[in-house]
């Protein structure tokens, strides 16, 4: 296991600098401790199927959830250096922050999972519009034209026949649907974001979360 000045000079290199970032710094006490975690850095954020930048961003993402301002300013910080501009670190923290908000209604409301791929692939729809101790009973149809044509929307946009169980809880309030639909659509739509990327973003936001739906 490398000493705690290769370590160092490691880090260096990788973040430029005198001194390594702060979350580092405070375990050079702990020479080994220091190695291990610095090792498992280097193998996460290392070469592999993901591009760094968005490893960053996912980053970014987990400290968006953590609510952890350090470690929201090291992300930004790296990824400006890795020539990310403000448009798209704007991009990506609305994704994180926007996904926050649903988790925060899912958990409220209890919302069941729409992740049913192996029924759904086969064209079983039996699962669909299924109620497990909800909160808030879901609105199947509507006559209100607000829910009707956001329920419109969402089949076209998303390529589904069914709407997803979020929206049909927030269909109690058709204007708070309309909003939350119309966040959904600025927020994930086009932009200088790839759409993998925000996908992975709001995955990353959930899983920190606990938000299996």
């Amino acid at each position: 296991m490398p000493d705690s000045s290769n370590v160092n000079s490691e880090m260096q290199a990788a973040f430029g600098g005198d001194q390594p970032p702060a979350v580092f710094a405070r375990l050079q006490a702990n020479e080994a401790y220091l190695s291990a975690v610095w090792a498992q850095y280097q193998a996460v954020m290392g070469t592999g199927e993901l591009d760094r930048t968005t490893k960053e961003l996912l980053g970014l993402a987990v400290a968006v959830a953590k609510s952890n301002g350090y470690m929201i300013g090291l992300q930004k910080a790296q990824l400006a250096k890795a020539g990310l501009g403000e448009a798209e670190l704007l991009e990506a923290l609305a994704v994180a922050s926007f996904f926050e908000g649903f988790d925060a209604f899912a958990h409220a409301l209890r919302v069941d999972s729409d992740l049913r791929p192996r029924k759904l692939e086969a064209g079983d729809m039996s699962a669909i519009d299924r109620e497990v101790d909800v909160n808030v009973p879901y609105v199947i149809d509507s006559d209100d034209p607000v829910v009707a044509e956001v329920y419109s929307q969402i089949r076209a946009r998303m390529g589904i026949p069914f709407i997803p169980n979020i929206f049909k809880a927030l269909a109690h309030q058709p204007a708070m649907l309309r909003a939350k639909w119309e966040s959904y659509k600025a927020i994930m739509g086009k932009g200088r974001l790839r759409r993998l990327t925000k996908e992975l973003i709001a995955v990353a936001v959930s899983g920190i979360n606990g938000c299996y739906y």
